[in-house]
This record gives structure tokens, C-alpha cells and sequence, in this order.
């Protein structure tokens, strides 16, 4: 896969209810900014270079993936990247304690 391949980008539910929990509590705080240009910086990184931007935490042999994370301030994300096709499934989204 060449650099230039973009990756389609997916949630489970359980991170996608993270992220608009982090983002609903933090109305109105300058938090809400910083989630949110996280979480942008984070999308663009994956659908560019999801398998080079983060570190490798375990492989899912049946489901030919590799689960990765990357933290981007103040968000840590867990995600899944397909082996072979350019599918990245983005698993947890929590604040750096």
C-alpha cells in the first residue's frame, strides 16, 4: 500500500459514545477546543498513515488486525487497522490522565 492511500475511517459504538461524552462534558471550556482539534489532527494522521503513526499493542490473527494507539494531547486513542485492506476502526478514545 503506497503512502498516498488514504484509509477509510470507522467507529465501534463504545468509542464513539467516548468522544461525544469527552466533548458534551467539556462544553463551554476551553477543553471542548482542545478535544476537538485533537480528535481532527488524530482523523487526518490515521487516514493518512494509520499503520505508521502508532504503536502496535496486539494482532487479532481471525480478524487480520493489528490494534494500535496514538496519543495526541490531550486524547489517547486505540484503534484497529486491517492487515492487508486500508480499514482503520478507531476502538476507545479517552483524556491523557
Amino acid at each position: 500500500m503506497s503512502a498516498e492511500s488514504n484509509f477509510t475511517l470507522d467507529f465501534t459504538l463504545p468509542a464513539r459514545i467516548d468522544l461525544h461524552s469527552l466533548l458534551q462534558r467539556a462544553v463551554g471550556r476551553p477543553a471542548f477546543e482542545e478535544i476537538g482539534a485533537a480528535y481532527l489532527r488524530v482523523r487526518e494522521r490515521l487516514k493518512k498513515d494509520a499503520r505508521g503513526i502508532g504503536d502496535p499493542l496486539y494482532h487479532l490473527r481471525a480478524m487480520k488486525m493489528t490494534i494500535m494507539s496514538v496519543t495526541e494531547p490531550p486524547l489517547h486513542v486505540c484503534y484497529g487497522v486491517h492487515d492487508t485492506d486500508p480499514v482503520v476502526i478507531i476502538r476507545s478514545v479517552h483524556l491523557i490522565s
